[in-house]
């Protein structure tokens, strides 16, 4: 005869190994459901990131079209522009010619006193007759007056004359004037700025003006032309 404890404990047994074995069961498939959970997350935002970063890539790929568009852009406009200041420069030059031009026959006199100028240009003739024995005609001063000049001294007098004749005349007597006035050419503003860089450089020891143009004598004693806009450096030879 089967004893009741037996049947208990089989019955413990039996319930026992159903309970681990539903437990397996259950954790096996909490087990796989979170797997699966895991897997489709890590897929959805897996397929976020992939579909940022292809974003991305076509953004980097619109801006680097537009940075090298932007560069064609620039590339032209320095052409533009420096064909544009190649332009201004050369128009600069041509009106600085032609004015220093319409002044080839002017000389300034500076440390002319004011006061009461009366006639300046009977001054002028009757000056360079008692200072230098120059003989200076009337018809040979085409105009003559006062012009600015720096303040604290006497304002430069302009003396527009005939032809270059009667202006080199009077320029020989320069040396023979010192103390008493300075004659000077007639410069344009930008041939004075030329003049004061060259005299500044290094390697030049005298600046002057001639015939319409600024010349440099370097300190190897070879002279140079020089324009407006010239690099003095490299329009001077290398140093040997």
């Amino acid at each position: 005869m089967v004893k009741q404890s037996d049947i208990e404990q089989l019955v413990h047994k039996v319930v026992k190994a159903v309970i681990t074995e539903t437990r397996e069961s259950i954790k096996k498939e909490v087990v796989a459901e979170v797997e699966e959970e895991i897997e489709k997350r890590l897929r959805e935002r897996t397929g976020k990131l992939s579909d940022r970063v292809d974003s991305l890539e076509m953004n980097v790929h619109n801006l680097t079209d537009k940075i090298v568009q932007q560069n064609k852009v620039i590339e032209k406009l320095k052409e533009s522009n420096e064909d544009l200041m190649s332009k201004c420069n050369s128009g600069i030059k041509m009106a600085n010619y032609n004015e220093q031009y319409s002044r080839k026959n002017n000389i300034k006199i500076m440390n002319w006193k004011e006061g009461s100028d009366g006639d300046l240009r009977e001054q002028f003739i009757a000056k360079m007759k008692e200072t230098v024995n120059l003989d200076v005609k009337p018809q040979e001063v085409v105009a003559i007056h006062r012009i600015p000049g720096k303040q604290g001294f006497p304002k430069p007098v302009l003396v527009k004359l005939f032809n270059a004749d009667a202006k080199i005349k009077v320029l020989k007597k320069r040396k023979e004037l010192k103390g008493t006035y300075k004659v000077v050419e007639d410069m344009t503003k930008h041939n004075m700025g030329l003049i004061n860089r060259l005299n500044n450089h290094e390697r030049i020891e005298q600046a002057y003006y001639f015939n319409g143009s600024v010349y440099g004598r370097t300190l190897e004693g070879t002279r140079h032309k020089f324009d407006i806009f010239d690099d003095i450096d490299s329009k001077l030879p290398r140093r040997k």
